[in-house]
């Protein structure tokens, strides 16, 4: 009686009694669906750490910020390591979703309402609950998850070792020969060249062009300054001392230093003043 009238609300959707199989199935399903909420989350915070962050794991001497410095040597490893274990975890959880409706549920008669369920509603929980939501987390709270999940992601990155390892190097196989494939064979000389037949007059703007290209071949002794032969000025300088320097030396930028020569402060820049 009680599966008739739910087949005349669901229109030709027969509810079955729930077995113990489906409950063990769906209990192990949110369970995946959980670290699958925590390896998202990691990605996002792992890569998200700035500078000031990153400086202070190097200061920490915790077990966990070594763990996450140790992680972040090799980012690569780490990405792959992520994603396997991410879409493994995602997987499972869409087979043990889909075990436990079709246990609980017959769409026999309605099939296009069991793929709407089994297809896209299983995919929106597994896209907000295990993608969006944690991801959001992890961007303001990067140090705190990649802490919690730095072992997760060390133990992942161990399971599934010959997999990240097959996957870095076939990228770095792929990228090195784009990068073969990419890359100039065009000599400085033949861009002179060339850049000459297309300019009809010297301008200004070809100029600027032949300075790019010969700009690879200047050595740092073509434009270095001698150290007798620099000009900078003393931090105790007075004003009116200063501008003479910056009128007869015509520099925009000249070195501070401070007692001695060798005891550089900073740039001044000609504007300011």
């Amino acid at each position: 009686m009680e599966t008739d009238f739910l087949y005349s609300i669901f229109g030709g959707i027969v509810v079955h009694s729930i077995t113990l199989p489906a409950i063990v199935a769906f209990v192990i399903s949110l369970i995946l669906l959980s670290i699958s909420a925590l390896i998202s989350a990691s990605e996002v915070a792992f890569f998200s750490l700035d500078p000031q962050t990153m400086n202070e794991l190097e200061e920490s001497e915790t077990k966990k910020d070594k763990n996450i410095l140790r992680l972040l040597k090799a980012p690569q490893r780490l990405l792959a390591g992520i994603l396997i274990g991410n879409n493994f975890v995602n997987v499972a959880v869409i087979l043990l979703l889909t075990f436990t409706t079709t246990r609980i549920f017959d769409f026999t008669n309605s099939p296009v309402v069991g793929f709407v369920f089994q297809t896209i509603v299983i995919t929106f929980i597994l896209l907000l609950i295990g993608e969006i939501i944690p991801k959001v987390y992890a961007t303001q709270f990067s140090r705190k998850i990649a802490g919690a999940t730095s072992g997760m992601l060390s133990l992942l990155e161990k399971m599934f070792s010959p997999l990240v390892s097959l996957l870095v190097n076939s990228t770095s196989i792929v990228n090195n020969k784009l990068s073969k494939h990419n890359r100039s064979n065009i000599s400085m000389d033949e861009l002179s060249h060339a850049l000459e037949l297309t300019s009809n007059s010297k301008d200004e703007d070809t100029e600027i062009l032949e300075g790019i290209i010969k700009f690879g071949n200047i050595q740092v002794v073509d434009i270095m300054t001698s150290r007798v032969d620099m000009v900078d000025v003393d931090l105790k300088l007075n004003y009116r001392q200063l501008l003479d320097v910056i009128i007869k030396s015509g520099y925009s930028r000249i070195p501070v230093y401070s007692g001695t020569r060798d005891n550089i402060k900073g740039l001044l820049y000609s504007k300011d003043l």
